[in-house]
This record gives C-alpha cells, sequence and structure tokens, in this order.
C-alpha cells in the first residue's frame, strides 16, 4: 500500500456521488453564488450564515431566512474564506453544473487522503503502516466531507494542514530547515479553509508534549501561537456561534461544552471504533441509550486490547503509538463544539487508523497469543475493513435518496410560479427541516423564480391545531408535545436561552406571542401578521400526504388541523 494508492481507493468508493446533485445548504450556497440575494464574496462570507450584522439579520427575518422562534442573540458565522473561493470557483467555471463540482470534491478526499497516509507511512513501521493507509483510507468520515458540497471546508481545511504536519514532522525528525516556514505556511492556510485544521494542528501539540526524543516547548511555540493568533482573531471579527442548541462555543459557553463532553467522547468512540453512526441519536433521541451502552462497550473493550498491545510493542513504536492517540484525542476536540456526526472524525480518524493497524498486526504476529485476543480483534478488523467502506457507500446512497426525494418534493409542491415572488408563503407546519427552509431554494433552482417571503410557523414532529382568532391573527397549538425538542428547531435557540410565557418575538411582518409552554418549548404559540390573511398578499401551505399543497384558511372562530406524517410513510 501506498499514498497514492489508499487516495484512489478513497476516490473509487466517491465516485456514486457525482450523480448526487445539491443537498440542504447545497441550494443556499448557489442561491448566493447566482447573485438571487446580496453576498459580498470577496471576503468569503458564504459561511457567514447569521452574522452579528443587524441589518442582515432583519433581512433574514424578512424574509424567512430566520424562523420567527430564532434567539435575537443567535450567531452563526464560520470563518471560511478559502472554501468560500473555491465554491465560487466552482460555479464561475461549472455554473449549476454539479457534476464537475462533485469531480472536484472528489479530488480533494483524495489529496487528504493520500497527504494522510504520507503521513503514517512515515512514523509507523513498514508492517503497520500499509494496514493503517487502507484503514485511513476506508474510514466512514470520508463519505460525507466528499459528497456533500457544502462540508468541502473540511477539506479545505485539512489538505493544507496535513503539509504542514509533514512538514512540521520533516523539520523536527529531518532537520529540513525550510520545514518550519513551511509547516506554518501550510496550517495558516488550513485555517483560512476553516476551523477543521485545528484537529490536524492537535498533532503537532501532541508530538511536542508527548512523542519527540527532544520535548522542547520552543518548537511548539510557532504553530501554538499562529493557532492562539487565529482564534483571538475569530473573535475579534465577531465570528462563531451563540445561543444555537447544536453549536457551542467551549470560550462563551464552557459549562455546557463541558457536561456535553462525556455523552460525546461515548458516542465518538462507538462510531470509530464500533462502527455505530455516530449520527442516529442526534435525529432520534431515543436511540441515545443505545448508543451510549455501544459506545461504552466499545470503549472497555478497546482500552483491553490496547493494554495487550502496548506491552507488546517495542518502545519506538510505544512513543508513537502513545502521541498519536493523544493527537486523535486533541483533533476531536473542535468537533465537539456541534452535534455528533461522523464527518467531524476524519482528523480524529488519522490517529485511530494507525492504533488499529497496530493491534492487528501484533495480534496476528504474537506468538502464542490467547485465544480472546485473536477472537477480540474480530469485529474491529470487521469494523475497519467491511463496515466502514460500505458506511462510505451508505452514506452517499442515503444522501441521494434526500436530495431526489426533496427535489421531487419542490418539483411538486402546489406553488403558482407566477405570484410566487410577489406573495407571502406561510407554511402552517412542515414535515421536516428541508421542506421547511429549503424548499424555495430547490424551486428556484428548477424554476427560476425564489419566492420572495417564506414562512414556516413549526416543523415540530407533531399534529397542529391552527385556530383563526381574527383578520390578522392565528393561533397555534402543537398537540401532545411542544416545539425546540427536534434537532433542526433547536439550531436557532438553545436550552440557555428559554422562552417563557408572555414573550413576544418580531419577526419582520410576524410577530409570535408565546401562550403556553411543554417541553422543551412553546406548545400554544398566538400569530399576528401585517395584513389580512384573507387577502391576496398570502399563499397558506400544509404538508399532506401527497405533499405540499395549498389551503385555505379557516374562518374566525374556526380551527384546521394539520396531522403530522414522516415523509418515509408518503406515497410518492
Amino acid at each position: 500500500m501506498t499514498p497514492a494508492r489508499a487516495a484512489l481507493i478513497t476516490m473509487v468508493l466517491l465516485l456514486p456521488s457525482l450523480g448526487l446533485g445539491a443537498m440542504l445548504d447545497d441550494h443556499q450556497i448557489l442561491i448566493l453564488l447566482g447573485g438571487v440575494v446580496d453576498a459580498d464574496l470577496a471576503w468569503g462570507n458564504l459561511f457567514a450564515f447569521i452574522p452579528e450584522d443587524p441589518a442582515v439579520r432583519q433581512d433574514l427575518l424578512v424574509h424567512g431566512g430566520l424562523p420567527w422562534w430564532a434567539s435575537d442573540q443567535l450567531k452563526m458565522a464560520f470563518f471560511r474564506p478559502l472554501a468560500s473561493w473555491h465554491l465560487a470557483l466552482d460555479h464561475a467555471l461549472f455554473g449549476r453544473s454539479l457534476v464537475f463540482w462533485h469531480a472536484h470534491q472528489i479530488l480533494w478526499a483524495g489529496a487528504l487522503v493520500g497527504l494522510g497516509a504520507a503521513v503514517q507511512r512515515k512514523l509507523l513501521p513498514t508492517r503497520i503502516a500499509g494496514l493503517a493507509m487502507l484503514i485511513w483510507a476506508f474510514d466512514v468520515s470520508h463519505g460525507m466531507p466528499g459528497s456533500w458540497i457544502a462540508n468541502r471546508n473540511a477539506l479545505n481545511a485539512m489538505v493544507p494542514a496535513l503539509l504542514g504536519l509533514l512538514a512540521h514532522l520533516r523539520w523536527r525528525q529531518d532537520g529540513w530547515s525550510p520545514g518550519l516556514p513551511l509547516s506554518l505556511l501550510g496550517f495558516a492556510t488550513g485555517l483560512l479553509g476553516g476551523e477543521a485544521a485545528l484537529g490536524i494542528m492537535a498533532y503537532v501539540a501532541a508530538y511536542e508534549l508527548f512523542g519527540a526524543p527532544e520535548r522542547r516547548l520552543s518548537r511548539l511555540a510557532p504553530a501554538a501561537t499562529l493557532a492562539v493568533g487565529y482564534l483571538v482573531l475569530y473573535k475579534a471579527m465577531g465570528l462563531g456561534t451563540q445561543a444555537s442548541g447544536i453549536y457551542v462555543d467551549p470560550l462563551a459557553s464552557p459549562i455546557r461544552w463541558l457536561g456535553d463532553l462525556p455523552r460525546k467522547l461515548i458516542l465518538f468512540v462507538g462510531g470509530d471504533f464500533g462502527g455505530f453512526p455516530v449520527v442516529l441519536s442526534s435525529l432520534n433521541p431515543q436511540v441515545l441509550p443505545v448508543q451510549l451502552l455501544v459506545g461504552t462497550v466499545v470503549a472497555l473493550h478497546v482500552g483491553w486490547l490496547s493494554r495487550w498491545t502496548w506491552q507488546r510493542i517495542d518502545p519506538d513504536t510505544q512513543r508513537t503509538f502513545r502521541w498519536l492517540l493523544i493527537g486523535a484525542l486533541g483533533a476531536l476536540l473542535p468537533s465537539l463544539s456541534t452535534f455528533p456526526s461522523d464527518r467531524l472524525l476524519q482528523a480524529t480518524s488519522l490517529g485511530t487508523a494507525a492504533w488499529v493497524a497496530t493491534v492487528l498486526v501484533t495480534a496476528r504476529d504474537a506468538v502464542g497469543a490467547p485465544r480472546k485476543v485473536r477472537w477480540g480483534v474480530v469485529p474491529l478488523a470487521g469494523v475497519a475493513l467491511v463496515m466502514m467502506p460500505l458506511g462510505i457507500l451508505g452514506t452517499q446512497a442515503t444522501l441521494g435518496v434526500m436530495s431526489g426525494w426533496a427535489d421531487d418534493t419542490a418539483a411538486q409542491a402546489d406553488l403558482d410560479d407566477a405570484t410566487l415572488a410577489t406573495t407571502h408563503q406561510v407554511v402552517l407546519a412542515a414535515s421536516t427541516y428541508e421542506v421547511g427552509f429549503y424548499l424555495p431554494f430547490i424551486r428556484w433552482k428548477q424554476t427560476g423564480v425564489l419566492a420572495e417571503s417564506w414562512r414556516v410557523l413549526s416543523i415540530a414532529p407533531h399534529d397542529h391545531v391552527f385556530t383563526r382568532t381574527g383578520p390578522q391573527t392565528l393561533e397555534m397549538q402543537v398537540v401532545d408535545g411542544a416545539m425546540l425538542k427536534g434537532l433542526f428547531e433547536a439550531m436557532f435557540r438553545g436550552p440557555d436561552h428559554p422562552l417563557a410565557v408572555g414573550d413576544l418575538l418580531e419577526a419582520g411582518p410576524l410577530t409570535a406571542r408565546i401562550l403556553a409552554l411543554g417541553e422543551p418549548g412553546p406548545s400554544h404559540v398566538g400569530f399576528t401578521f401585517a395584513g389580512d390573511l384573507d387577502g391576496p398578499d398570502y399563499r397558506w401551505l400544509m404538508w399532506t400526504r401527497d405533499g405540499l399543497k395549498q389551503v385555505a384558511l379557516p374562518a374566525v372562530g374556526e380551527q384546521l388541523r394539520v396531522p403530522f406524517s414522516h415523509p418515509a410513510e408518503e406515497p410518492r
């Protein structure tokens, strides 16, 4: 196995993504790059989704880019100019021919895997390095960044950072003097791609503190100064996250971040070593107890195999073994600020792939290894060599189903393209986040017409009852449940910014008053609109078994029930 072959394996596994098209945030990126709405692309603002700028926030509220329940302190703005410029280049070269965007993305994924494999070949004994490179190439964490256009920022960040890591190791291990400036150039370029570069830089800290033969903090100081300077600049520019239920800034909310730490670590261990999809409990909280149990069992199994392996490897391999695992843990820390997902394990899996390869090779070569050890490594090998590559293919298949369903739903939605750009489209209750927030972008891609105003009143997975209380007023009750429990609802308002009965929320021409609370959010809300709800300026939509359909509001004093049904149950 060579780094080039490892890169080729991953690229081949990612070939199905050529037919995926656009998904989720991709549609928003296409809108921005297409000049349909204002975007300062010269400064790489594609990933400043919700900045602190009050004017931008007001525009999002007026046009429906922010839901009415969003916290007034909400911020989701990331510093990823290099990633923005790369996407802008794709748009300039290929327009909306997304197969070429995906081909470009596959090349970046191949570069990432090839460079990571080069690091492993440099550090590990030959008999271990080949297997480590194969396991790294197979890792499921490459599936989403290699397939989802909006996630390319992770590749744009980590590829230059890996070049920086290689240069740093050559400087320290081989005495190559250009290694220091080239490593800093690689890390700085990676940080322009995104915060994922910090995950690769964690390996530098681990090497200098736990792996270098001559441990000198002065050798760590240049990279550490760059990382600290980046974080200071990040804050000074007003970037980062705030008030969200799925993004937690460790500097702004350290207690909440630390409270989430044990749970997330167990989930990541279960995913990285046990093959249990990390994202499941984020999408379905009922899975969490099972996932925590699996993660705990896997962690104990990993600990037992680590102890057995440690006693049978030479001191040099022990040192490499130690600092790579510590680096892998450090690489995970930036990922703990959002909801757990397999795509966040890319930097971590660089080190854990080396650990798995070390365990497997040691168990194979050990003379008289206990039968329990030989059987104990079987599930580890099965996950790394069978489940992980299948997971890459499965990720693309899932994204393909999502993309196809969203495109079909938008095409079949009961929308009047002749009036779409001049009327307020109000979705009473949407079945999914895609329907609630991305459908107008997908429709624009299909027809060239963008809704002037698109509002969703709820995406809670429950039945809803709407009561007409006046010419301009409407009340909504969530039946047997409450809002803000789902992942994408909580994105806009975290638990540290709770609502209270009587709270009044101004969302452009819409005002919402909280009338009753459930767990964890509103269960009864009153809405006041700027105009007559029966007037020509409004179009009312609801999700039905036949898709998104226009509906007439009930008369004053009467009710309309909107039953919830999951898209998977819909006959298409």
